[in-house]
Formats: structure tokens, C-alpha cells, sequence
């Protein structure tokens, strides 16, 4: 009888599960399939990089309410959405928050965004490298004034440290010249 109990609850929490986790897949809710405005789904949906074809996800979704999706609507505001992310501009912002681009702006507007995007990353990926770089060297820092340390480990742990510093002494500089480079192109003040 117990093993019917437990089974019965694993079961229960089994389909309990999967209910939450299929509900956390949908694009939508039913309260938001009800109350959508359309044109501004597509427009967020395009400032956020997604594809035009993420409407199917949004009439899955709302199907399940009996809800169909207003694809005029929706296609007009995406489309003024797109017109907005496929810029160098957004796409400097849209890097510099460590977005990730899927390949949403077609083959014109992308000879526009990818410049910007790539730059943006590459700035970021140095500042990134340089914060890990200092870390390490803050680390060896502490591993060098430690008490039980020998001193040809300290002499180690020094000599260390001062290739640390050069490698990111060379960082900034090539960060530097990206930096200007963007400045250069208007994408930073």
C-alpha cells in the first residue's frame, strides 16, 4: 500500500513538473495572448533580435487559449522594430550589454550592424580579459606576502606577477585603440 502511496505522489509531482517546466516554454500567457497588442509584440520582439518567424512561437502559444495572433500587426511593428536594432548604434548597445546577435537583419542592414556588433565584442571581451588578468595578479599578490611562503617562491610568484602586469599593459593599449576606433566611427562620445 505504501508503494502505491509513493508512487502515486512521485507521479503527481512528475506531472506537476512537467506542466510547469512545458508552461515555461510558452512565448506567451494566456493573459498576454488576451491583452496583446500586436504591433507592439513585433516591435519588441525585433528590438530584442529576434526573427520574424518567432511569430510561429506566439501562435502556438496563444493557440492553446483559441487566440490568434494579428500577424499584419504584428509583421508592421517588427518590421519598424528591425529598422531600428539593424543600426550600428543599437548594435553598439546591443554588444556592449553582452547580447548575442542571430543573424536578424538582412544582407544590407547587416553590412551596417556587424562592424559596430563585432567591435562592441571584441571591447568587451578585452575588458573581461583585463578584469580576470587583475584578479590573477591580486591573487599572486596575496599568495606573495603570505607568511609561509619560501623565498624562491616569492622570487617565482614576482616574476610572475610582472608578466602579468605587461600582458595587461598590452591589453589596455590594444583596448585603447579599439576605443578609438570606435570613438572614430560615433559609436562612443
Amino acid at each position: 500500500m505504501q508503494k502505491i502511496k509513493l508512487f502515486t505522489t512521485r507521479f503527481k509531482l512528475l506531472s506537476l513538473s512537467s506542466v510547469l517546466f512545458l508552461g515555461g516554454c510558452a512565448s506567451m500567457n494566456q493573459s498576454e495572448c488576451i491583452s496583446a497588442n500586436w504591433s507592439k509584440v513585433g516591435y519588441e520582439n525585433a528590438l530584442s533580435g529576434k526573427k520574424s518567424s518567432y511569430l510561429a512561437k506566439h501562435t502556438q502559444a496563444c493557440g492553446e487559449y483559441a487566440i490568434i495572433p494579428d500577424f499584419s500587426e504584428y509583421g508592421r511593428g517588427w518590421d519598424q522594430g528591425i529598422n531600428k536594432f539593424c543600426t550600428a548604434q543599437f548594435a553598439w548597445n546591443y554588444a556592449s550589454d553582452g547580447r548575442y546577435y542571430h543573424d536578424t537583419c538582412n544582407a544590407e542592414t547587416e553590412a551596417v550592424f556587424l562592424p559596430a556588433y563585432k567591435l562592441a565584442k571584441e571591447i568587451r571581451a578585452k575588458e573581461r580579459d583585463i578584469e580576470r588578468l587583475n584578479t590573477e595578479l591580486d591573487k599572486l599578490f596575496d599568495d606573495l606576502v603570505a607568511d609561509e611562503v619560501s623565498k624562491e617562491k616569492r622570487l617565482a610568484i614576482a616574476s610572475e606577477r610582472q608578466s602579468l602586469r605587461l600582458e595587461i599593459q598590452l591589453k589596455e593599449l590594444k583596448l585603447s585603440i579599439l576605443k578609438g576606433d570606435a570613438k572614430a566611427k560615433g559609436y562612443i562620445q
